[in-house]
C-alpha cells in the first residue's frame, strides 16, 4: 500500500448554496505528477503552484492530492487520510469518489459589496502548501482512527524566492532572536560599534576549551546503587548476610538479588555543559550551514554592483588616477584655506578702518516678513566697505517672494512716528532691499546666523529691525513721509535701506542675543559660500572628491568581501573545536530527556575548572533557550505561510538595520525577543495572532521612532486595513513633526508576474489603500506609502532605472502622462495617477533580500534627510552631526549649497536646490533618479522634474 501525491485542480459549483463555507465540488484535474527527492526521501513541490488548467482554458493554482495505491490482496474500507505538521496538529480531507483522491476543501465567503461568492483569504482557511512552506505527512488511519500507514513527507518550497533565501530568512529569524537575547542579558552588546559575533563566539571557545578537556579527564560523576540479578558463587571469600538469607530462603534458584554501586557521568553540570556546547554548535552552523556568513557577502557584492552601475563614470578609473586626484585635491584644499585666511585679513582691515559718520544717518524701525531665506543673501567687499545684503526674489517653490516689506517707521523733526506701509502710501512695494554697512561684526553675524537657521523651515517669520540708516538725496529732497522709496515713474517704487548700525533684531516678536557675535572667522566662514567664484572652484574641487570617494567606497566594500572569506574559515575552525568537544568521551553517554535550566551547584561554584565553564555558562545563559535545544535543524521553523516568514524577516531586518547599522537604540528587546519566540515555537498570543500590533520602540539623538507589525487602520464607515508595517517618526521636542510611513510587503515575482502586477501594486495598494487612506485618526494619516518586495532581479533593475524611490520618476503614474501610459491600452491597468502633491519620493516600491538589504537603508536614508530634512546626520552608518564635516557654498542663483563627508564611514553627499528651489540631495549611491546615468552629481528633481 502506498499514499501517493498528485497535484490537482478542484473546480466548484459556484451557482450553488455556501453549507458550512463549503461549495459542492463539480469536477478534478489531475494535471502534473509531483516530485521526489531520493536523498532525502521525501516529495516535493512548489506554493502557488500554476498551471493550465483544460477545464478553465486558463492558468490556475493548483493544490496537492493524495490517492491510495492498494495491492490486489489489500482490502480496506472505511479509511481516511489525514495532513499532520511537525506540530501535531492533524486535518482531515475530504474524499472524492468519482477520483479517488483525498484533498482539503477550499473555503468561501460572500462578498457583501459586489454580491458574490469568493475564495476566503483567511489564514486559518488557506489550502496546505499554496501560501506555506514546510513539511507535512500524510497518515492513512481507519476508521476506528488507528493509523494504518504514515506516508513519506511532502515537502512544500517557496516559488517567489530562492530556496536558499527562505533557509537564509528561517535562519536569520533565529539569529535576531539569539543576538536580542545576547543583547538583553550579556554585558557584550550587539551592534557595529561593539563586540561582533564572530569575537563573542572566539572569546567563549577561548574560556571553556581547556576547561572542558580537562574536565573530560576526571569529569564529575554520581555514585547510584542498582540491584543485580547474580549467580551465586560457592567460592566467595566475603561474607554478604542478604545473600545467605536469600539462599535459604529460595533453596535451589542459582541466583539472588544483590545492590550494586555503580558510577553515572550523566550528572546534571555535565548536561547543562553538553546542552550549551549544541546551543554554540547551532549558533556557529546558521553561519555556515545556514549560508548566513555567504549571504553576507553576496549582500554587498550586491551593494557593489549597484554603486558600480551608478557611478560608471569611474569605468577606467585606477588606483594612479587616484593618487593624482588626491594630490590635486590635497592642494585645492591648501588654495580654499589660503583665500580663506587673505577674506579674513580683508574683513580684519575694513573693520579697523571703517567709520561712520552719524550725522548722516536716521533711526529707522524696518518690519518685513521671511517665507524663505533662498536667493536672499549676498556680500560685497571692496575698498574699505563690507557690505552683507539681503534682497527680494520670486521662489517658485513656494510660489511667492522669499521676503518682503511690510512697512518702515522713524520719528521726524517734530519728534512724531511716522509709519510708512500700504495703508499710508501709494506704489508701496513689497520688493525691498536691505544692506548691512556697518563697522562691527556683531552687526552682520546675527541676521546671516538667524538666516541660516531659517534655511530649512516652511513656516514664515516676522523680522523686526531698529538701526541707523545711512541718509541719501531722497531723504533731503523728499517731501512726502516716504523717505526712501524713489518713484522712477514705474508701477511701485524701489526701496533699499542701508543699516550703518544694527541696535535691536525681533523675529517672531523675540529679541536676537547680540552678544558672542564678535568672531571675525566665523563672519567669513558665513560670507564665503555667496562668493560665487569661489563656489565655482569648490564645486569642481568636490566633483573630484566625489571620484575619490566613489573610488574608495567601491574599494572597501570589495575588502569587506575579502574580510568575509577569512571570517568564514574562522568560523569553521570554531565548530571544529565545538565539534571535538561535543566528542569527548565524558559526553557519550549523556542524553536529553527534558530540558535543565541552569542553576549554581557546589561543584560549579568550588570545583576549579566547572567554575570557568559556569561563569561563561552564567554570562550566556540565554542560549539555553529550548527552542534552540530542542527544534530540528533542517526544520527550525514548523510549516507556515512564506508570506509569514518573509513578512517576519524583513520586519527582523528593519530592526536589525536600524540598530546595528544607523545607530537606533531600544528598550524593547525582551519584548520582541519573547515574540520571536512565539513565532519560532508555533504558539500564538490568543488575544491576538503572532506579532500583530506588535511595536519596537526606538530612539536616536533628537528622534523617536515606533515600527509597529501588522497594524491596525480605522477607517471612517470601511473596513479597518491592515498594513504589513508603520513607522511613526517624530522630533522629541517637536510634538507637532510627526511623519507617518506605510509599507506593505508583496511576496512577489514580478519577472513572473510582469510589470503589470508591480504598477498595479502600487496604485492599488501604495496609493490608494495607503497614501490616500482616510483614517479616523487623523495622526494615522500616511504622509508616505511604498511596496516591500522580495524580487532581486527586478527590483536592482528599477534601482539603476531611478525609479524605486519615488514612483513620480516613472511616467506611467502621473496624471499628465495619462495618453502615454495608456497607448497599449491595457485593461488591467488601474486608472489611478498621481496628483502633483504626491510627488517628491511619497510612493514607490523598495526590494529587500538575505542578498540585498541596502535599498532599505537607502530608503530610509531618504526618508530622514528629504522628508525630516535632517541631512547632516550620516544616514549610511548612523554618525551624528558631530562626525559630518559641512563646507558651505552657494549655486549661481544664490541657493545655499553643502558639501557633507562623513568622518567615520566616508560617505560624502551633497544638499542643495533645482533650478525651482526644491531640495536636492545627492549621494554616491543616489535615491533621486539621475540625469545622467554616467554620473551620480546630476540629478532629477522628483517635482519638478528638473535635472541638476
Amino acid at each position: 500500500m502506498e499514499i501517493k501525491p498528485v497535484m490537482i485542480n478542484v473546480h466548484y459549483d459556484m451557482n450553488a448554496e455556501l453549507y458550512e463555507r463549503t461549495l459542492p465540488v463539480k469536477n478534478i484535474e489531475e494535471v502534473n505528477k509531483i516530485h521526489f527527492d531520493y536523498i532525502n526521501n521525501c516529495w516535493y513541490t512548489f506554493n502557488h503552484y500554476k498551471n493550465y488548467s483544460s477545464i478553465k482554458g486558463e492558468i490556475t493554482y493548483g493544490q496537492i492530492g493524495f490517492k491510495v495505491i492498494k495491492q490486489d490482496q489489500e482490502k480496506i474500507s472505511g479509511e481516511t487520510i489525514y495532513l499532520k505538521n511537525d506540530e501535531g496538529i492533524e486535518k482531515k480531507l475530504f474524499f472524492d469518489e468519482v477520483t479517488n483522491i483525498w484533498f482539503e476543501l477550499s473555503k468561501f465567503k460572500i462578498n457583501k459589496q459586489k454580491k458574490l461568492l469568493e475564495y476566503s483569504s483567511e489564514k486559518r482557511d488557506q489550502i496546505a502548501g499554496l501560501n506555506q512552506a514546510g513539511n507535512l505527512t500524510p497518515i492513512l488511519k481507519s476508521s476506528s482512527g488507528q493509523t494504518i500507514q504514515e506516508g513519506k513527507t511532502v515537502l512544500f518550497l517557496p516559488s517567489s524566492i530562492s530556496i536558499d533565501d527562505y533557509q537564509i530568512m528561517v535562519a536569520e529569524i533565529f539569529k535576531v532572536y539569539i543576538d536580542l537575547l545576547r543583547d538583553r542579558h550579556s554585558k557584550v552588546k550587539v551592534g557595529k560599534q561593539q563586540t561582533k559575533a564572530l569575537d563573542w563566539i572566539k572569546e567563549i571557545v577561548s574560556k571553556i576549551e581547556n576547561p572542558i578537556n580537562r574536565i573530560n579527564r576526571e569529569p564529575s560523576e554520581n555514585f547510584n546503587i542498582a540491584i543485580s540479578n547474580d549467580k551465586v558463587h560457592h567460592n566467595e571469600t566475603r561474607y554478604n548476610p542478604a545473600v545467605e538469607i536469600q539462599k535459604r530462603m529460595f533453596l535451589g534458584k542459582d541466583k539472588v538479588r544483590r545492590p550494586i554501586i555503580y558510577r553515572e557521568i550523566n550528572t546534571y553540570e555535565n548536561r547543562v555543559i553538553k546542552q550549551f556546547l549544541m546551543s554554540l554548535k547551532f549558533y556557529v552552523d546558521l553561519y555556515l550551514n545556514e549560508k548566513l556568513i555567504k549571504t553576507k557577502k553576496l549582500s554587498i557584492e550586491s551593494e557593489l554592483n549597484i554603486l558600480k552601475e551608478k557611478s560608471n563614470f569611474l569605468k577606467d578609473f585606477n588606483d594612479n588616477d587616484l593618487q593624482e586626484l588626491s594630490e590635486e585635491s590635497v592642494q585645492s584644499d591648501k588654495e580654499f584655506k589660503h583665500r580663506e585666511e587673505i577674506l579674513q585679513k580683508q574683513v580684519r582691515n575694513i573693520i579697523c578702518q571703517t567709520k561712520s559718520n552719524k550725522n548722516d544717518t536716521i533711526d529707522i524701525k524696518l518690519e518685513f516678513q521671511v517665507n524663505s531665506t533662498s536667493k536672499s543673501t549676498k556680500y560685497d567687499l571692496y575698498n574699505d566697505q563690507i557690505k552683507t545684503i539681503y534682497s527680494t526674489n520670486w521662489i517658485e517653490k513656494i510660489n511667492d517672494w522669499n521676503l518682503y516689506l511690510i512697512s518702515y517707521s522713524y520719528f521726524n523733526a517734530k519728534n512724531e512716528e511716522i509709519t510708512v506701509n500700504a495703508n499710508t502710501t501709494a506704489k508701496f512695494s513689497k520688493k525691498f532691499e536691505l544692506k548691512i554697512n556697518a563697522n562691527k561684526v556683531k552687526d552682520h553675524l546675527p541676521l546671516l546666523k538667524y538666516f541660516k537657521k531659517l534655511e530649512n523651515s516652511s513656516n514664515t517669520n516676522n523680522f523686526i529691525i531698529s538701526g541707523k540708516v545711512q541718509k541719501n538725496a531722497n531723504f533731503i529732497n523728499n517731501s512726502d513721509v516716504d523717505l526712501v522709496g524713489i518713484d522712477n515713474g514705474n508701477s511701485y517704487k524701489e526701496y533699499n535701506f542701508e543699516f550703518l548700525e544694527m541696535q535691536k533684531i525681533l523675529v517672531n516678536q523675540n529679541e536676537i542675543d547680540f552678544s558672542n557675535n564678535d568672531s571675525i572667522i566665523e563672519l567669513v566662514r558665513y560670507l564665503l559660500p555667496f562668493d560665487l567664484k569661489y563656489a565655482k572652484e569648490l564645486d569642481y574641487y568636490m566633483q573630484n572628491k566625489l571620484k575619490i570617494i566613489s573610488y574608495q567606497q567601491q574599494q572597501d566594500l570589495k575588502d569587506q568581501m575579502l574580510n568575509i572569506d577569512s571570517e568564514m574559515k574562522e568560523y569553521e575552525q570554531i565548530l571544529k573545536k565545538v565539534s571535538n568537544l561535543l566528542s569527548l568521551k565524558m559526553f557519550e553517554e549523556i542524553e536529553f530527556t527534558k530540558y535543565d535550566s541552569l542553576k549554581p551547584t557546589q561543584l560549579f561554584l568550588h570545583d576549579a575548572n566547572y567554575r570557568s565553564v559556569w561563569e561563561v555558562l552564567k554570562l550566556n545563559e540565554y542560549l539555553y533557550t529550548p527552542s534552540i535545544i530542542t527544534k530540528n535543524k533542517k526544520n527550525l521553523i514548523s510549516i507556515t505561510n512564506v508570506n509569514d516568514i518573509y513578512e517576519l524577516w524583513s520586519f527582523m531586518k528593519m530592526y536589525l538595520l536600524l540598530t546595528d547599522e544607523l545607530g537606533w537604540g531600544t528598550k524593547d528587546k525582551k519584548s520582541l525577543s519573547t515574540q520571536i519566540e512565539l513565532f519560532i515555537s508555533g504558539r500564538t498570543n490568543k488575544k491576538k495572532k503572532n506579532l500583530d500590533e506588535f511595536k519596537v520602540n526606538l530612539t536616536k539623538t533628537d528622534y523617536t521612532l515606533e515600527l509597529c507589525y501588522n497594524p491596525q487602520l480605522p477607517r471612517f464607515n470601511k473596513v479597518t486595513l491592515r498594513p504589513d508595517y508603520r513607522f511613526i517618526l517624530k522630533k522629541i521636542n517637536d510634538p507637532f513633526s510627526q511623519l507617518t510611513v506605510y509599507l506593505d510587503a508583496k511576496y512577489r515575482n514580478y519577472n513572473e508576474q510582469t510589470e503589470k502586477a508591480w504598477i498595479n501594486d502600487i496604485k492599488e495598494v501604495a496609493i490608494e489603500k495607503y497614501l490616500r487612506s482616510n483614517p479616523s485618526e487623523k495622526v494615522l494619516k500616511g504622509d508616505l506609502s511604498f511596496i516591500l518586495h522580495c524580487d532581486n532581479e527586478f527590483g536592482a533593475e528599477k534601482e539603476r532605472e531611478g525609479t524605486s524611490y519615488s514612483a513620480a520618476y516613472d511616467g506611467r503614474f502621473l496624471s499628465n502622462n495619462e495618453n502615454i501610459f495608456l497607448h497599449e491600452k491595457e485593461s488591467n491597468y488601474k486608472d489611478i495617477f498621481l496628483t502633483s502633491e504626491e510627488y517628491g519620493h511619497r510612493t514607490g516600491s523598495i526590494y529587500m533580500t538575505p542578498q540585498s538589504t541596502f535599498s532599505f537603508v537607502n530608503w530610509f536614508r531618504m526618508i530622514m534627510e528629504y522628508h525630516i530634512g535632517d541631512y547632516e546626520t550620516c544616514w549610511k552608518c548612523g554618525s551624528p552631526q558631530e562626525k559630518v564635516i559641512i563646507t558651505e557654498s552657494s549655486t549661481e542663483k544664490g541657493y545655499p549649497k553643502y558639501y557633507l563627508e562623513c568622518k567615520t564611514c566616508g560617505d560624502f553627499w551633497v544638499k542643495v536646490h533645482c533650478r525651482n528651489g526644491h531640495q536636492l540631495i545627492k549621494h554616491t549611491n543616489n535615491f533621486h533618479q539621475q540625469k545622467k546615468s554616467s554620473n551620480s552629481w546630476y540629478v532629477i528633481c522628483p517635482i519638478c522634474f528638473n535635472g541638476r
